[in-house]
Order: C-alpha cells, then sequence, then structure tokens
C-alpha cells in the first residue's frame, strides 16, 4: 500500500472520529440546554447538568485539539520530505479554524528541535513534546497586523492548564453568573396594592386626653356616673394623612454593541437593574426618613413603640418589646425582623451552666438553627443595621405602588444616539402608608 494511500486511509479515518465527537457534543448540549431551561432544579439535575457541562468542555477540546494537530500534521507531510532539508521548511503554519475569533490564528514554530519534531509527527507519534507559538493575524486599517497570542506545549493527548491558549476555543457555561445579592423580604411583610395616582390619603381618627392615654381609658370624659348628672365630655379629633407617592430610579449606560454581540446581555441587565431598584425600595421601607423624597421607613416613625436592651439578653429583651407593642397598639406583632449578626448572637446564647458555658438554648450546632424567637418567625435581612430588631403586625400600614416595577431602554437620552450608547432605565413608585405606627416595635441594642 502507498503511503500517499495509507495516508488517505488513516485521514479518513480521522474525519469519521471527529464527526462522532461531533455529534457527540451536540447531544450533550441539547440535553445541557434543556435541563438549564427548567426554573428550579433539584440536586440530581444541577449534579446532572455540571456532568453534561464537564462531558461538552472534553469533547469541544478534543475535536479543536485534533483539528490542530491533523493540520499540523499535513503540512509537515507536505513540506517535509526525505530530499529537503526540514531548516527549509516553513515554520508558520494557518489553521483552518478561527476559534469563533475575528482574524486568522496561526501556529509559529521555532527553528530550534524542528527535525526531531518532523521525524516524530511522520511516525504518527502524537504523544511527542513540541514547542510552539501562537499568534493571531487580524484585518488592520487594511493591513495585516500580527500579535503574540500566547504560548503553549502540546504533550499527549491530555491538555494542562492553558495549555492551548490562544488554539482551543473556550467553552462557555450557558448564562451570565450574577454577583452575591440579598433577596428583597421586607415588603412581603406588609399588605400590598395598587394606585393610579400619586398621593395615598387617610383619615384618622386620634383619641385625646389628659394623661395621652386615650386608648387604654376609653376615652378623656367617659366616666361612671351618678343618677342625674351631668355626662362627661369626650373629644375625638379626625384628620387626614397624606402619604406621597416616591420615585426610585436608576439608568444604566451600555453600549449598543455590547447588546448586539451578547444576545443574552439585555434580559441580565434589565435583570440586575429591576433587583437594584427593588433593594433600595427596601432600604426606604427600613430607613427612609420622610424627607425630601424619601418615604418614612420603620425606623423613622414618630410614633412606634421603642424599648432598649438593657441588662437583658436579646431573647428576654424582644419578649419584653412584643408586649409593649401590643399594650400600646392592641394588635399582636406577628414577625420579628433583625440582621444576620444579631440572629447568630440570638441562636449562640447559652445556660448559665459551667460559667455560661451550658447547652445553646436554641439547640444542638448539629441541628438546623432556628429562624423563630417565642413561636414568631425570625426574618435575617442585612437591611436592618446591627443595633436594632423590629417586631410588628402586617395591619400596621400597607404598601402601594403605581404601576409596578418598570424597565425600559432608549438611545435618546442626551447624546447617546451619536456615541452608540443605550440607556436602560429602572423605575418603581411607591408609597407606604402607615395605618398604626404602634404596632411597629423598634429595639435598640446599643444601650
Amino acid at each position: 500500500m502507498t503511503g500517499r494511500k495509507q495516508g488517505g486511509i488513516l485521514a479518513h479515518s480521522e474525519e469519521r472520529i471527529q464527526m462522532n465527537k461531533k455529534d457527540a457534543l451536540k447531544g450533550v448540549l441539547a440535553k445541557a440546554r434543556a435541563l438549564s431551561e427548567i426554573p428550579e432544579r433539584s440536586d440530581e439535575q444541577n449534579a446532572e447538568l455540571e456532568g453534561h457541562m464537564a462531558e461538552a468542555k472534553g469533547l469541544r477540546n478534543d475535536i479543536v485539539r485534533d483539528t490542530a494537530l491533523d493540520e499540523f500534521t499535513t503540512h509537515i507531510s507536505d513540506e517535509v520530505g526525505p530530499d529537503k532539508p526540514a531548516a527549509d521548511a516553513k515554520s508558520e503554519v494557518a489553521l483552518g479554524y478561527d476559534g469563533g475569533m475575528r482574524g486568522r490564528p496561526v501556529m509559529h514554530a521555532d527553528a530550534k528541535g524542528w527535525e526531531s519534531t518532523v521525524k516524530a509527527w511522520k511516525s504518527g507519534d502524537k504523544g511527542a513534546k513540541w514547542g510552539f507559538d501562537v499568534r493571531y493575524k487580524a484585518d488592520v486599517d487594511n493591513s495585516v497586523a500580527e500579535h503574540g497570542f500566547g504560548t503553549g506545549t502540546f504533550v499527549g493527548a491530555t491538555p494542562g492548564d492553558h495549555q492551548y491558549d490562544g488554539v482551543v476555543s473556550p467553552f462557555y457555561y450557558p448564562g451570565i453568573i450574577e454577583p452575591p445579592t440579598r433577596t428583597p423580604m421586607v415588603s412581603d411583610l406588609f399588605a400590598q396594592g395598587q394606585t393610579n395616582s400619586n398621593l395615598i390619603r387617610l383619615v384618622k381618627e386620634t383619641f385625646t386626653s389628659a394623661d395621652n392615654n386615650a386608648v387604654n381609658v376609653g376615652g378623656h370624659g367617659v366616666a361612671a356616673t351618678a343618677e342625674g348628672a351631668t355626662y362627661g365630655a369626650v373629644k375625638l379629633e379626625i384628620s387626614p394623612v397624606d402619604w406621597p407617592v416616591r420615585d426610585i430610579t436608576g439608568l444604566l449606560p451600555v453600549t449598543e454593541d455590547i447588546l448586539t454581540d451578547i444576545p443574552a446581555m439585555a434580559s441580565y441587565l434589565s435583570m440586575r437593574l429591576s433587583k437594584f431598584v427593588q433593594l433600595a425600595e427596601e432600604g426606604e421601607l427600613v430607613s427612609g426618613d420622610a424627607t425630601g423624597n424619601h418615604l418614612e421607613g420603620l425606623l423613622s416613625l414618630t410614633d412606634s413603640t421603642v424599648d432598649t436592651q438593657g441588662g437583658f439578653d436579646i431573647d428576654t429583651a424582644v419578649l419584653r418589646l412584643l408586649a409593649r407593642t401590643y399594650k400600646r397598639s392592641f394588635m399582636d406583632p406577628t414577625w420579628v425582623l433583625m440582621s444576620p449578626m444579631v440572629w447568630a448572637q440570638y441562636v449562640t446564647l447559652r445556660t448559665n451552666l459551667n460559667g455560661g458555658q451550658g447547652a445553646f438554648l436554641s439547640g444542638v450546632p448539629s441541628a438546623a438553627a432556628t429562624r423563630t424567637i417565642w413561636g414568631l418567625p425570625i426574618t435575617v435581612t442585612p437591611v436592618v443595621p446591627d443595633d436594632k430588631v423590629l417586631v410588628g403586625n402586617p395591619a400596621e400600614g400597607m404598601i402601594f405602588r403605581n404601576g409596578g416595577m418598570r424597565v425600559e431602554s432608549s438611545t435618546g437620552y442626551g447624546t447617546f444616539f451619536g456615541e452608540g450608547l443605550v440607556a436602560i432605565r429602572g423605575k418603581v413608585r411607591t408609597a407606604f402608608a402607615h395605618f398604626r405606627p404602634q404596632a411597629i416595635g423598634v429595639l435598640d441594642l446599643s444601650s
């Protein structure tokens, strides 16, 4: 059998193997895509997805590596022969694929060790060690510019870290990974409604009495009287209270190119901007000071129930606050709000045995840490300061929104159209109406 015929058979066999690998890659990617589209995956499905990703990465690396090796082997067979000195052979090989890059990557081999490399490759030893430099030829101003694009070494069939930099196209994990972001929780503690106005107006009734405790005594002037005696005078005050709708907004400028080049970028940026606006709204619900364009948050209520920790442990201080809140509002608190650090301080309380190093009151460390206190659920969120604990009842107030969350984009902002930029803006219009501020209890841990 002639060398040319034998080479044709080998080439056909290797081409068939390549096709099998490509078909296998398509099948694995289809399975991975189907799993990635499941909104809430189980642990087993996540493990299966990771397995498909690893398998797809290995198949893709094999396909690209084999393509590079086969094309370089062909080049050596064509350029180097028994009657042609190896030193005269071309040392640059243009690869027949672009790896998804704009331009043409090339493999540039050093002259040193060329002859031994040729012999090894012609003998079919693809495990031979061979040094090369990968460069990138790209059109720049109608000229060809050549740039260093990394170096690497082929060693057997197993790729190492950065072994094929610039030659092997990376395998991209589906989607964009967002950084850690807290989940908005405070708005879920209250009733929520819609409005088409910019103002929420409440009509509230206020009892007045000499001792400022009209709710407890039934109203100043109401008392037991003798037959025929003059009735006591009762005074009530009813007045409107306004809660304006406030705008909470954010604007994100991006280039048109990034939205065009990365199909998933538009939805990702919209999702992130919506989350930023939601977090800003939550900050207003807790800490807004009612000045300027701010909401009146829970920590700024003028008639909330306030208490201090004093010398009590957190659990005792919270119970005292629950009692005081009920005494002033006649509404039982149904939730407790605290920061992660305060919650950790609470669950690590111990009995007084062994000098305060007894058993943990919340249970053994091997069990799940409880998120309840005095039978009430604890909402843990960093939006609450580390020196405060809040308790409350959902009927204390109501959150109104005009139109809900809106995310829009336009090139008509300022000079963006001429600069190739797009403005993505997020907006929510919110009012926080407080019906009975006495039903919100605030525990100060700093004193």
